[in-house]
């Protein structure tokens, strides 16, 4: 969820950056799915979690993906100060698209 357009002490709003999950990928293996971050343009094996995550710890279905970002898999909502009242719809929908 990306946390925008609210104002700061002068009155001014920020706009939403870029959506995180361009940033974080996945590749899958035999035995399981590496995790790749993109930073200063390069793609690379995260440093963070350099060990391949088993099948039986992947929560998601990856729709056969087999090397795609988290965006193509996630969603990101703007969240505008709660003036939609949205927030509840969110947290639901992602809880039972992880199965909950």
């Amino acid at each position: 969820m990306r946390v925008h357009d609210i104002r700061n002490f002068q009155r001014e709003t920020d706009l939403a950056g870029e959506n995180p999950f361009d940033y974080l990928a996945f590749k899958t293996e035999r035995e399981g799915v590496r995790l790749k971050v993109k930073f200063k343009g390069e793609w690379s094996y995260s440093s963070e979690f350099p060990d391949l995550a088993p099948w039986s710890a992947v929560a998601y279905d990856l729709g056969g993906r087999d090397h795609h970002t988290f965006s193509t898999i996630f969603a990101v909502y703007d969240w505008n100060g709660g003036r939609d009242g949205k927030l509840g719809q969110w947290i639901e929908k992602a809880a039972v698209e992880a199965g909950r």
